[in-house]
Parts: C-alpha cells; sequence; structure tokens
C-alpha cells in the first residue's frame, strides 16, 4: 500500500502523516517548499506541476492520492489572491482527478461548508443546493465539480472549521494572538462546528476501506457560535481578559461568511461505524496534545 500525500504539513496532512506512520502505512509527503529528506516538493498552484503528479504516480505504483492541500485565506482570497485560490481548490483538483481517472487511481478530496449561503437555518445535507456567498467557496465548489465529473472512484469531504496540529494557523491559534491585546471581539451570528483533523482522517480511511465512495459531510456533534469556541477554548486555557460579542458586519471584512453552516454527517455515520465527537470534547482534546493541558 502506497499513498501519495499532497499537502502533507498542513493540519489534515499532518494528521494523515501522524496516522500513516502509527499504522505503517508506506507514504510519499508533499509540499510545495522542502519539509524533510523525504519531502516530495511539488506547488500544486503552478500548472506546470502537472506533469509532476502523473509521473510520481506511475513510476511509484501509487495505490492512493490524498489531496489535502487547498488555499484557504478567505479574504485573501475575495481579493488580492482570487488567482492562487483558483488555480489551487479548483484547476489542480481538476488536474489531479484526470491522473488519478487516468491512471486508475482513488482520490480522496476535501471541500467546506462555504460552499453553502447559510440561509437554510439548520443543518446541511449532501443535497441541499450549493450557493457560495465569497470567491473561497466558489473555488471550493468548483474543485468538487470537477472531481465529480471527472472520476468516479473518488471520496469528497465537506468539512467545517477546521483545527489540528501543523500547518500556519487555525482560528484557536489566531484567537490566542488576538487575546494578547488583553481584549476580544468575536462573532455571535456566525455558527457551525469545530472539527479535529484526526477525526477526519479516520473518517476518510473508513471510506476508503470500504470503497464508499461519493460525497459527504463531516463536522463534531453539536453547533456554536464563533464567539462561544472562542469562549470556551479562551475559559480551558484560563485567559482572563474581556472577550466581547459582535456581529459579523462589525469586521467590515472583504468576503461574507456564511452565518449558519452547520453540515449534517448522518450520510457519513449511516455508511461507516464511527464516533464522531461533541464539538467541546474535540476541541479538547486538541488543547491537552497542544497546550498540555
Amino acid at each position: 500500500m502506497k499513498v501519495l500525500l499532497i499537502g502533507a504539513y498542513g493540519q489534515l496532512g499532518t494528521s494523515f502523516r501522524k496516522f500513516f506512520e502509527s499504522n505503517g502505512i508506506d507514504y510519499i509527503p508533499v509540499s510545495r517548499i522542502k519539509r524533510e529528506n523525504k519531502t516530495l516538493v511539488i506547488d500544486i498552484s503552478d500548472v506546470s506541476s502537472c506533469s509532476k503528479v502523473y509521473e510520481v504516480v506511475r513510476d511509484s505504483k501509487v495505490d492512493l492520492v490524498v489531496n489535502c492541500s487547498a488555499y484557504n485565506n478567505v479574504d485573501k482570497a475575495e481579493v488580492d489572491e482570487y488567482k492562487v485560490a483558483w488555480f489551487t481548490n479548483a484547476y489542480a483538483v481538476s488536474s489531479i482527478s484526470v491522473i488519478c481517472r487516468d491512471l486508475g487511481v482513488p482520490l480522496i478530496h476535501y471541500s467546506t461548508d462555504y460552499v453553502f449561503d447559510g440561509n437554510k437555518g439548520y443543518p446541511y445535507v449532501e443535497e441541499d443546493k450549493t450557493i457560495p456567498v465569497c470567491r473561497y467557496g466558489i473555488t471550493k465548489l468548483c474543485g468538487e465539480e470537477f472531481l465529480r465529473y471527472t472520476w468516479e472512484k473518488h471520496i469528497c469531504l465537506r468539512v467545517s472549521w477546521v483545527f489540528g496540529k501543523g500547518g500556519e494557523t487555525n482560528f484557536i491559534r489566531k484567537l490566542l494572538k488576538w487575546a494578547e491585546g488583553g481584549v476580544v471581539r468575536v462573532s455571535i451570528d456566525e455558527v457551525s462546528s469545530p472539527t479535529y483533523t484526526d477525526t477526519i482522517v479516520e473518517a476518510s480511511w473508513k471510506l476508503y476501506k470500504l470503497g464508499a465512495f461519493g460525497l459527504y459531510h463531516l463536522s463534531s456533534e453539536g453547533e456554536c457560535s464563533r464567539y462561544e469556541y472562542a469562549k470556551f477554548v479562551l475559559e480551558k486555557l484560563n485567559w482572563r481578559g474581556e472577550i466581547i460579542e459582535s456581529e459579523q458586519s462589525f469586521f467590515n471584512l472583504p468576503a461574507r461568511r456564511p452565518k449558519y453552516s452547520k453540515i449534517d454527517s448522518s450520510k457519513l455515520k449511516n455508511t461507516v461505524k464511527i464516533d464522531i465527537p461533541y464539538w467541546k470534547d474535540a476541541v479538547y482534546s486538541y488543547l491537552r496534545e497542544e497546550y498540555g493541558l
């Protein structure tokens, strides 16, 4: 068994590397910069990189491709980095899908709750109409569509508010940076569910082993606002500053966010046996591991 792991050093890729190493699974880590001796350097946002991916999958006799790579700076995607977001989240997915189809290799890929407009008011299921309200969401939806129409042996997991070790940043790390000033404002009217990368890896692998291809939703049990999420984290870390409830409009950000984007994991739970943790339990597990609680 050999896996090509694209985006191997981001949050999700880091959890996959830990999982593969713990289970003795051979993998090739791909990153846009050199991280360690075995790292294969490929920048999938570069249109010329497709031939390199093809050669690796073919010559290394790869059995599975896992694409954890994504551009997820929502506000920069709205303004000056839209092309980078497009090439990473859409064009590259199209190219990888064609490669996997031509070589007969299954592909696991990840999308987002931001493909929805947030107006439904209760959890989204896979069949709900997708209406992204920002450019980031558009690029992720296009990636989904390219994959769906290109290669049937794929698993696409929409996930929400992802957090985990590795990568450049996540909401919790951003929050702790903001908290250094003693006062934090966080939106009360943006609701979804924080989802741990370890849970995503477990679900992905179980779907793959079952050969259960298709589109699935995965988020932690329960839901919360960004404010509730932040308050829980800061309380667990014994922070003594002031946290203030604000509406999204207060921040005047370039990109719109869906106000309600909780996704329903029922299809996944009916397909594989998995215990999806409540969001507070998942976040606390991460805090214990990352900050030694």
